[in-house]
Parts: C-alpha cells; sequence; structure tokens
C-alpha cells in the first residue's frame, strides 16, 4: 500500500514532457510539406511587392505608426503592427540568404506558430479538466493522470491535425490567424492563472498579450467575453475591467490615429453582417467537423451547409444527453467560437454571391468547438489506456491528417491553389479570373481564354479581370481586342494606372501617336491625384 501511495506523485510527474512532445513533434511532422510550397499569388503578391522595405529590420517602428502593407498606404483599412512584425521577421530572415524573398521562411515561422498554438491549447484544456466544483485544477498528486492531460493530449492532437488549420498553416498570409491566436490563447492562460492565483503578474502579461493579440487582428476584441462565463469571484472583476478596458481604449486610441478614416461601418450595417454570418456557421463547423469537401476560396452559394449542420446536431445530441456537464465550459465553448468568428463577417457586402469564406479565419474559432467536443460525456469517461481506445484514436488521426495533407496540397503553387478554388467554387469569379493568370504564365493561352470568359460570364466587373484579359490579347498580338478590354478595365478601375500603361504598349505596336499623347497626359493626372491624397 505504501508503495502504491509513492508511485502517484512520481506518475503524475513522469508524463507532462511526453505529450508536449508529441503535440509539437506532429504538428511539425505534418506540416513538413509546406517547407516545399511556393507562392500562390493571393495576398501574399503583396508581400513580394513589400519585400525590399520588410527585408529591414528598421521597418519595425514603423509598423506601429502605418496601415499594414506600407508600400500601399490607404489600400487596407487594418491596424496590425504585431502581425506585420512577422512578416517583417521573415522577410528579413530571407535577406540573409539572398536579395530575393523565399517562400520557406515564411513556411517556417508558420509552422513553428501552428506547433505553439497546439501547446498552449494542451495547457489550456488541461487546467480546464478539473472537478466540477473547481473552474481551475488543483495541482494535486493525487488527481489521475486519465483525467487530465489525456483529454488535453486528444484536443491538442485534434487541433493539430484539423484540416481547416491548413488554411492558415500552408497560407503565407495566413500568419496573422496563427499570430492572432499564439497572443489570445497566452492572454486566455494567464487569465487562467490569475484567476487561480490572483498574482497581479498573471494578470499584467494577461493584458499586455490581450494587447499584443488586439494589434495582431480585430478579431481579439471577442476575448474579454470569451473569459466572462468562467468569473467566480466577483472581487477580482475590477482588476480585470481595468486589465481589458486600458489595452482596448489604447489600441482604439492608436487606431484612430494611424487610420482615420477606417471607421465606414454603422450599428446597422454590423448587425446586418452577424445576420449574414448566421447562415455562414454551418460552412465552418463542417469545415472542422465534417471536412469532406474543402475550398481554398469557398462561396456560400457552392458550398453545402447539410455536413456542418448533421455534425452541429449531433454535436448538440451528445452534449444534451451525456452526463457531467460543465455549463460554464459549455459556454466558453460556444463563446469562444462564436466571438472570434462573427468579426471576420464585417464586410461591405457579405450577402454578396462572391463573398468569400476564408477558412482561414475559423483558425482561432476552431478552438471552440474543440472545447465543446472535450465536453462530450463518454469523451470524460472514457478508458484512454484501452487498446480499443488507441486504436480507434489513431484511425480518426490518420483519417485527418490524410485529409489535412490532401488539402495542403492546394496550396503548394498558384495554379494548384487557383485551379482547386475554380474547381470547388465554380460561381466564384476571382478564382477563375487568377486562374487564367496562372495558365496564362504557364502559356497556356488557349485554357487562360476559357477561364477569363468563364470569369466574364460570372461577373464582368471582377477587378483587374478586363486588364488581365487584354494582356492575353496583347501577347496573342490581337491590338484591337487588347485595345478595348484595356479600355474597359480603366473605365471601371478609373485610379488603377496598370491599364493605361497597357495601353501604352498596345499603341507602341499600332504607332497611334495622338492616342499615346492622351493615355501619357491621363497617367500625369492620376499621379498627381495620388501625390496630393499622399
Amino acid at each position: 500500500m505504501e508503495k502504491s501511495v509513492k508511485s502517484a506523485p512520481r506518475c503524475t510527474r513522469s508524463h507532462p514532457a511526453r505529450p508536449r512532445l508529441l503535440i509539437f513533434a506532429v504538428s511539425l511532422v505534418l506540416y513538413l510539406p509546406t517547407l516545399f510550397s511556393d507562392w500562390v499569388h493571393y495576398d501574399d503578391s503583396l508581400l513580394l511587392r513589400t519585400f525590399s522595405a520588410y527585408s529591414r529590420l528598421s521597418s519595425v517602428p514603423e509598423a506601429f505608426s502605418s496601415p499594414a502593407w506600407t508600400e500601399l498606404p490607404g489600400a487596407f483599412s487594418y491596424y496590425r503592427p504585431v502581425s506585420t512584425f512577422f512578416y517583417i521577421l521573415a522577410a528579413w530572415g530571407s535577406s540573409l540568404f539572398g536579395d530575393q524573398p523565399l517562400p520557406w521562411v515564411h513556411h517556417l515561422i508558420n509552422l513553428l506558430l501552428h506547433a505553439f498554438n497546439g501547446l498552449l491549447l494542451y495547457e489550456i484544456v488541461l487546467r480546464l479538466s478539473a472537478p466540477e466544483a473547481r473552474v481551475l485544477p488543483k495541482r494535486s498528486p493525487r488527481r489521475s493522470p486519465e483525467n487530465s492531460w489525456n483529454p488535453a493530449l486528444a484536443g491538442g492532437l485534434f487541433f493539430a491535425a484539423a484540416p481547416l488549420t491548413a488554411a492558415a498553416v500552408a497560407w503565407i498570409p495566413g500568419q496573422n490567424e496563427l499570430v492572432l491566436a499564439a497572443c489570445s490563447l497566452g492572454s486566455f492562460l494567464l487569465f487562467l492563472e490569475f484567476q487561480q492565483s490572483a498574482k497581479p503578474a498573471a494578470l499584467g502579461f494577461h493584458s499586455l498579450l490581450f494587447f499584443g493579440a488586439l494589434l495582431s487582428k480585430e478579431n481579439a476584441i471577442a476575448l474579454p467575453l470569451v473569459c466572462l462565463p468562467l468569473l467566480t469571484r466577483k472581487a477580482r472583476l475590477l482588476p480585470l475591467l481595468a486589465a481589458w478596458g486600458i489595452p482596448v481604449v489604447t489600441w482604439l486610441a492608436i487606431r484612430g490615429t494611424v487610420l482615420p478614416s477606417s471607421g465606414h461601418f454603422t450599428a446597422q450595417t454590423v448587425l446586418r453582417c452577424f445576420w449574414e454570418g448566421l447562415h455562414y456557421l454551418p460552412v465552418y463547423v463542417g469545415t472542422l467537423l465534417a471536412p469532406f469537401q474543402l475550398s481554398v476560396l469557398p462561396t456560400f452559394r457552392d458550398s453545402s451547409a447539410w455536413p456542418g449542420l448533421v455534425a452541429l446536431a449531433l454535436l448538440a445530441g451528445a452534449l444534451l444527453l451525456g452526463a457531467r456537464k460543465s455549463p460554464r465550459r459549455l459556454a466558453l465553448g460556444a463563446l469562444w467560437f462564436l466571438g472570434f468568428l462573427f468579426p471576420t463577417f464585417i464586410h461591405a457586402n457579405p450577402g454578396s454571391e462572391q463573398f468569400v469564406l476564408r477558412v482561414d479565419r475559423g483558425y482561432l474559432a476552431s478552438i471552440g468547438l474543440v472545447l465543446l467536443l472535450l465536453e462530450m460525456g463518454w469523451l470524460k469517461n472514457v478508458q484512454w489506456n484501452s487498446r480499443r481506445v488507441l486504436a480507434i484514436s489513431a484511425a480518426i488521426f490518420i483519417a485527418l491528417a490524410g485529409l489535412n495533407l490532401r488539402f495542403q496540397g492546394n496550396f503548394k503553387n498558384g495554379l494548384s491553389f487557383y485551379g482547386s478554388a475554380a474547381a470547388a467554387s465554380p460561381n466564384l469569379a476571382l478564382a477563375h479570373t487568377h486562374y487564367a493568370d496562372m495558365q496564362m504564365a504557364e502559356l497556356d493561352y488557349e485554357g487562360a481564354l476559357r477561364s477569363y470568359q468563364r470569369a466574364l460570364e460570372l461577373n464582368p466587373t471582377e477587378p483587374r479581370l478586363h486588364n488581365n484579359l487584354g494582356v492575353l490579347h496583347l501577347r496573342q498580338k490581337r491590338f484591337a481586342e487588347a485595345e478595348a478590354e484595356f479600355l474597359t478595365e480603366s473605365r471601371l478601375n478609373p485610379v488603377d494606372p496598370m491599364p493605361l500603361e497597357n495601353l501604352l504598349v498596345v499603341y507602341a505596336h499600332t504607332g497611334e501617336t495622338a492616342k499615346t499623347e492622351a493615355v501619357i497626359g491621363r497617367l500625369k493626372t492620376l499621379a498627381g491625384a495620388r501625390a496630393g491624397a499622399k
């Protein structure tokens, strides 16, 4: 008897490193193929254009006083200096190997951030796997490891392998989602520590990381809402309100200075966006719980809602019928999913058929569904050391990993990315337009023409569509057709100099001096207007 009592502390102290190493190693191995992926030319092209500025560490201070993408002022109403810092870090790392941006450096940072986020999720679940009488676990050697670290390990491995995460990890600009998640998860973990220990240092670092999350992406504003279900000691409410209020007020003040004209959304617009977002929820649920029809650029029209609805109904049934439910943790999971996801729907026209339901934006929100999964009663009572349970768990993990690797392949290069987007979202003009661009780069002019024509059928006002089609005609020396497309693009997008510059190329071939002088005059007027705007 004495021997068994002495062995318990050794058991609980011997296992902690193993699950953490396993989660980290699985994340690294699973996403190792992304290191060999190229640019896909969807937003990451902006990184190519800003490489000369971002490859210098001296650009870091400017990131905190400028909108995102410093070389494109006014083009984006985003203030995300912490996310921009990681882009600068990757660009600087690329500069150590030459004067060209290297995609594998960005992919490596993404991979490491995802592995780190898996560890943070493990720590959070570990702390939440406590007796019902306590929100936080009591650190005691008498607690059975089967009731603590095994569910945390299951949640960490599920998150590491979930195909949804590939949209953020395998796509270079998904890095801002990874940075947001790292800051938010770290801040929430310190919130749990403060709830347990009441240490001022924990509260201070919780507030600091919350501020970092706000500087990473706007979705972080939901973090205090996520914390509310776990508030149990009213005496600590005032310090927490200060820890949340000071970062929010500071962030809004700085953001308002850097982006003085960014507040175009009224309360009515936000409510309309949230209403539209309700229609999109089944799609995001399906990407995590039923990931069989994933798309890199999904739209509501081209996405099936029924897999997500079925998965959501099964999850709700399992939670309602299961025993040992924690209302606080159920509320935590639901608020986590909805709170971090709904801000992504605040868009100028979320009800449009061309609105893209970016899968990468569900990266942090998906953790809420993971927390709900871990609340299922049968999962709490499972015998994790059983060979049958291990076999079933391994089969589920292998299936998820296989779907993940398959989805990763769509981010290999631009041709794979847009080809898969056009196939999975056949009614999205943007997908066909850029797929044609990639086909033209591969000298597949016939395929490019078919893709451009399909995009014209779907949305004749798609930005750059007429310009790029004009380039295709220009390469094939069809100057009249090229001129017509460039003129159409210039009429649709009068502030874009590119179609005008392409018109100069057409007139250089056709020798039309008068038209050349007219276009040069328009370019000078446009350049003057842009200089005045700066």
